[in-house]
């Protein structure tokens, strides 16, 4: 997702959007992976960090642009490299959203307006159909419809609930990844699991973004650094097939039943 930082609030109620989409999509077998340029960071770019956002444009399956008053010259590059590698492999789709917002003649800045009508120009010889919209509920419920679409037409994949057969826990993507204690970490990696390469102390709510921007931006470079968090409260992420009480002095899960099996590419062999 592209936008400048005049539409940052409609960047955040955006995030909030895919977030409440994946909540319903998460269990039907799709997740929406939204990447931000703050999922970026400037030290891991060898070259400049814009070639690392079009590496990642090129990549995706959806490329979302968000305008108001302006189109910056790194903003139409992005364009230019997702309709190229659109051209190319027929991704990513491209929607592009003007936001119809209310200017003043003393806050116009006419160099400004004119990127964003000669880019608008540029669109329309392009045969691209862009969108406005007058404020970000109008955004959220558009976007909305067009996902809904995709998976009308088998762009994005669900599974059917009455085909789909109810996991158990350890099938669960939870199942691999939380609730261990430490013995069972311990265990991993005395059966000839990889060492970890990050440790956070706490997976509170700092610590828990902390470990997921480590994932995400090793991801971008290419990497495969092993990330371990490690929390000595109470385990409250909800599971349906899992009660969880939040008294702690109410009797608690079982954890034996999270128990991770190691996968080949876990070994150090």
């Amino acid at each position: 997702m592209a936008s400048s930082s005049e539409l940052e609030e409609d960047r955040k109620e955006f995030e909030i959007l895919i977030n409440r989409k994946n909540k319903d999509w998460v269990d039907r077998g799709a997740f929406l992976e939204l990447v931000v340029w703050e999922d970026f960071l400037d030290a891991l770019s060898k070259t400049r960090l814009q070639d690392e956002y079009n590496k990642a444009i090129r990549g995706c399956d959806v490329f979302v642009m968000l305008f108001c008053t302006k189109v910056g010259k790194y903003t139409e590059e992005e364009f230019e490299t997702a309709f190229g590698q659109f051209k190319a492999t027929n991704k990513p789709l491209i929607y592009t959203y003007f936001k119809d917002a209310e200017i003043t003649t003393a806050s116009a800045n006419k160099d400004d307006l004119t990127t964003l009508w000669a880019f608008q120009e540029k669109l329309n010889a392009l045969g691209h159909f862009y969108t406005g919209y007058k404020n970000v509920d109008a955004l959220k419920f558009h976007f909305n419809q067009q996902l809904d679409k995709l998976v009308e037409k088998g762009f994005i994949k669900l599974i059917d609930e009455s085909q789909k057969d109810t996991p158990s826990v350890r099938e669960k993507v939870q199942g691999r990844y939380l609730g261990n204690d430490l013995a069972e970490v311990n265990a991993w990696k005395s059966s000839g699991g990889r060492p970890f390469d990050v440790i956070v102390i706490g997976g509170g709510t700092f610590g828990a973004a902390i470990a997921e921007h480590i994932w995400f931006r090793q991801k971008q470079t290419g990497g495969g650094l092993r990330t371990l968090v490690v929390e000595a409260g109470l385990f409250t992420i909800p599971d349906p097939f899992t009660p969880f009480n939040l008294n702690e002095n109410a009797p608690q899960p079982d954890w034996d039943v999270w128990s991770p099996r190691l996968l080949d590419e876990e070994m150090t062999t």
